[in-house]
């Protein structure tokens, strides 16, 4: 049969190579749009690919071209991610590293992407933050130091920036 002879497997094999790298370059542009969309770290394409049925050495395959067409950029992700977390959703820098951490983003990116935050914007949000809503007694101010540690705020920055807002911090954790 045709089958059996070396003619009718090398055609299999061909077409099930071709059909293997048909779907890579699909793979491939699927990952493409899904970094250029939004800035991805490597964690990010990894669980994509991991939810897709790609793992190991085919997964890094993948991530490496990804990294060298600068598709994906640890650096850019950083320094996108502390600037979007700090102006959008007030989280202070304890809580954007350990995001950033869990993340697997290196640590000398995360370092990088920290110097986004500027000091004096960080404390002049800090004090917004403390400020809204209007603190009415001891209570309120305890209750906003531990809502302001728990969006990743350094305790003694909060004391200082209640003492400039005249709050007194005397009974704080």
């Amino acid at each position: 049969s045709n089958w059996n002879n070396k003619q009718g497997r090398t055609g299999g094999t061909f077409f099930i190579s071709r059909f293997m790298g048909e779907m890579s370059i699909e793979i491939k542009d699927k990952l493409e749009r899904y970094c250029a969309y939004q800035e991805r770290c490597q964690d990010d394409v990894r669980r994509k690919l991991h939810g897709m049925g790609i793992r190991g050495d085919e997964a890094e395959h993948f991530i490496a071209e990804l990294v060298s067409n600068r598709f994906i950029s640890e650096e850019r992700y950083a320094r996108a991610f502390a600037r979007g977390k700090f102006r959008f959703n007030h989280w202070g820098r304890r809580k954007i590293e350990s995001a950033l951490l869990s993340k697997k983003v290196s640590l000398q990116c995360i370092r990088l992407g920290m110097t986004e935050i500027k000091e004096s914007e960080y404390r002049r949000k800090l004090r917004s933050l403390i400020g809204k809503p209007p603190l009415k007694d001891a209570a309120d101010a305890q209750r906003r130091f531990r809502q302001l540690c728990a969006k990743g705020y350094e305790p003694d920055i909060i004391r200082e920036c209640m003492k400039d807002l005249e709050i007194s911090s005397d009974n704080l954790p």
